[in-house]
């Protein structure tokens, strides 16, 4: 689950979080550029993906499990808010970044509500 919305993990992240230091270090592991060989030149290559997008951490960072497991917990939030566990017969089950929906029913109509959970804006949740 590297490819969460940043702008919205951060203010999420804000309503928790009183030190500003602190908010700057996550800040700057969001940013942070990675290095990467490429399979093919073998040369070191560096990516600022994540950075360009406004999405996710780089994978393997050492922030990124923990960010990626808050904002797991708040989608998880807004599924069981609007029900959609009982709607699609689902449960969700994750571990460490991942998470599955297993569907009884609807799948397809899962997905989309699934999908529709990470786009949109999510009223804070203070």
């Amino acid at each position: 689950m590297t490819r969460y919305r940043v702008p919205r993990l951060m203010k999420e992240l804000g309503h928790r979080i009183a030190d500003k230091s602190v908010m700057h270090l996550i800040k700057m592991w969001l940013e942070a550029p990675v290095e990467e060989k490429d399979e093919k030149t073998g040369k070191a290559r560096r990516t600022t993906e994540n950075k360009d997008n406004r999405r996710g951490s780089p994978q393997g960072s050492p922030i990124s499990l923990l960010l990626s497991n808050i904002y797991m917990s708040l989608f998880i939030k807004q599924w069981k808010k609007r029900d959609l566990d009982r709607k699609h017969g689902a449960e969700i089950v994750n571990y460490a970044d991942d998470l599955v929906i297993c569907c009884r029913r609807n799948a397809e109509e899962a997905m989309r509500d699934m999908r529709a959970i990470m786009e949109e804006p999510w009223p804070d949740s203070k």
